[in-house]
């Protein structure tokens, strides 16, 4: 876990990406060191707290998007 603590700590945005589907992990040993490294990274990086809970609202609606049904056909839709 150190190692990576300190490789998120150094380069959040990219490790985010690769972490980010342990944190929505139906293993809960996953989802739990996910959440442990990234709270051990806030402690080195303080900022990092906030990067966290601001991306994984991000992906969220991301995921909402993605899963939006849209008619078969349907070129166009709005986000309105």
């Amino acid at each position: 876990n150190a190692i990576i603590t300190q490789v998120f700590a150094a380069f959040p945005q990219q490790t985010l990406w690769m972490m980010i589907n342990l944190h929505g992990s139906s293993n809960s040993m996953r989802r739990d060191r996910c959440i442990a490294i990234w709270n051990d990274a806030s402690n080195i990086e303080p900022g990092l707290h906030d990067f966290v809970v601001e991306a994984t609202i991000l992906i969220k609606q991301l995921d909402t998007l993605c899963m939006h049904a849209v008619a078969y056909g349907q070129n166009k839709i709005s986000l309105s």
